[in-house]
Formats: structure tokens, sequence, C-alpha cells
């Protein structure tokens, strides 16, 4: 008899953005008049730009010939878009990276949550609040958040509050912690951070 991952038993609620996407359809059923203006996950709008069609089409048709195909990609992806995102996305702004520096993947939702696969469950997590829900989930999967007391709370979770009344900026956290989210720009909030509130938590980091 195989063993499931029991630690999905203790999310009580479905993915935050399903929910959300299941209210607005309801909604929407129920008043077909409403004008309803999304505001739960992002999506595009407009189709895609005429360069990027080309592109893609291009790529595809090269996938087709013997002498242009490419297999598996490298593991820190191609030197080619390496290097265009390099000078296009980084340069233009005065910022220097090696091509190594650049990393391809999926997303960052799933880099973050595969990142925690490097930690152990002992250490204690601190996560904004609001949180996006990726942050706080992953690490319910994993096993990581301890044990969850009656009212629902996480024995390894500290929260770091974001309202107004600090001007949804986090403050440092007033017990050990091992390991911070710290969202800048914050999703939900939208607050970005200053370069000298960044500055106090690197220098909270390293000491």
């Amino acid at each position: 008899m195989f063993n499931a991952n029991s630690n999905f038993d203790l999310l009580k609620t479905n993915y935050l953005f399903q929910t959300i996407g299941e209210k607005v359809t309801k909604y929407q059923e129920e008043h077909p008049s409403a004008s309803v203006i999304k505001m739960g996950i992002g999506d595009v709008t407009r189709p895609l730009p005429e360069a990027v069609q080309k592109a893609m089409h291009d790529a595809i048709d090269d996938m087709g010939k013997s002498d242009t195909f490419e297999g598996y990609p490298p593991y820190y992806g191609y030197r080619f878009l390496n290097q265009a995102i390099v000078e296009n996305d980084y340069q233009p702004l005065g910022v220097s990276l090696e091509l190594d520096e650049v990393f391809i993947s999926d997303g960052a939702k799933s880099d973050t949550a595969n990142f925690t696969d490097m930690f152990g469950s002992g250490n204690v997590i601190a996560l904004t609040d609001p949180v996006y829900p990726v942050y706080r989930d992953s690490n319910i999967f994993a096993g990581y958040a301890g044990k969850v007391s009656t009212d629902g709370e996480f024995s390894k979770f500290r929260f770091l509050p974001c309202v107004a009344e600090n001007n949804f900026a986090p403050k440092l956290p007033s017990r050990k912690v091992e390991i911070i989210y710290l969202c800048s720009p914050n999703n939900p909030t939208g607050v970005a951070m200053t370069f000298t509130e960044l500055e106090a938590w690197v220098k909270y980091a390293i000491k």
C-alpha cells in the first residue's frame, strides 16, 4: 500500500486563484449584465504582436529541418538567449551580468516552490502578511510548515504584517528565523521597498 503526502490535507481550501475564479464565474452567471474587472490572477488581454508571431513560427520551422533542429537545450539555457536577455533587459539599466548568471526556467512560481528542497524541515520561515499563496502553500506541501494548531496556524511560520500603519513595508523579525520570503514589489499590496529598506534586510541577513 502506497503512502500519500499527508501535508496536502493541511490545506483546507483550494488554490486561492482557483477559488477567486470560481466566485467570479458564479457572479457573472448570476449578473450577466455586470461589467467585471478581473484582478485575481494575471492574464493577457491583447493578441501577440507580429514580431513575436514571426519569431515563434521561425523557431518551429527550424525545428522541422534536420540542419537546424535542436534537442534538449543546455541546462542554463541557449547561449544566444542568455546573451539577448543580458543585452536587452539588463545592460540598458546599467546592470552588468555574465551569461552564466542568467538562468532560464519555466517561471518564478516553480523556482520559488522548488528551492525549498535545498533546506531541511527544521527551519522557521518568515512570510509577509498578506502573502502570495505559493510561498505559503509550497512549504506546507513540502512539510516545512510544522505542526498546525486548532486555529489553523503553523508552528514554523512567522508572519510579518504589511499594513497601512507601517506603509505596507514589513519590519525585521522580532524572533530568529532561518528563511525569509521578501517580495518586492509585494504581491498583493503592490508596494515596492526602498533601497534603504532593502539594505536593512541585507544587513539583517548577514548578521
